[in-house]
């Protein structure tokens, strides 16, 4: 690597750190590693996802520079390892960001909050290409819960969530256990998120409800026949 090639920064991996209090909403932070360099970057201060994927990230192409391109956080978020850390684990990513840097480390953590069936060694040696693939199909550790937690949680609210478990029969699907991606007091806004949520992981079963209903029962309906073109 020559002395031009030091003073570049690519990053080649890119974390969303969702921080949640028991008490306090989402708190997002965006960090870019360049894994060959050592070199590390980082944003923060969304409470709303809808508003990171706002956001357009500044980056410097060279480490002592002051040229900056930038790139949209919504294309960032479909390669983005994400993270849901409690305070404890969000106040360890910060104290790793700031140390030097070490492999080791960061391989370390990653794999501590990331599923266990994902191999991180073998992960770094792949092409970047692959690593993304990975990284697209991990998800964080979430914490099922019922519908009537939710409730009493955020009242009043319309919250996004996902399907841990559920189940179908007679057209309902019953949804069991969920996990709160993100609250909202609008419904406008909460579709908007479910919509971009949907775009970035459309494998993933979401819905948005409001917390006054007792139940989330949704029927399941299914097309058949050729539509019309208008």
């Amino acid at each position: 690597m020559n002395r031009r090639q030091r003073n570049k920064i690519v990053p080649n991996i890119w974390i969303i750190a969702a921080k949640r209090s028991d008490t306090a909403h989402n708190y997002f932070a965006l960090y870019a590693i360049d894994w060959r360099r050592g070199a590390r970057l980082s944003w923060e201060g969304w409470t709303r996802y809808e508003d990171f994927l706002q956001f357009r990230v500044p980056l410097k192409r060279k480490v002592a520079g002051r040229a900056n391109s930038s790139q949209p956080a919504a294309k960032i978020a479909k390669k983005a390892l994400y993270l849901q850390l409690n305070e404890a684990q969000y106040e360890e990513l910060e104290q790793l960001f700031y140390q030097p840097f070490s492999r080791k480390r960061w391989k370390v953590f990653m794999k501590e909050h990331t599923r266990k069936e994902v191999d991180w060694d073998c992960c770094f040696l792949l092409t970047l290409e692959d690593y993304l693939y990975l990284d697209h199909q991990i998800h964080s550790e979430v914490k099922p819960v019922k519908w009537e937690d939710i409730t009493e949680l955020h009242p009043g609210r319309f919250v996004l969530v996902e399907a841990i478990k559920a189940s179908s029969n007679n057209q309902l699907r019953q949804l069991e256990d969920m996990s709160v991606i993100q609250d909202y007091d609008d419904p406008q806004k909460a579709w908007s998120g479910y919509k971009e949520m949907h775009k970035l992981h459309p494998s993933r079963e979401l819905y948005v409800f409001h917390t006054s209903r007792s139940d989330v029962e949704v029927v399941e309906e299914f097309f058949s026949g050729v539509r019309q073109r208008t």
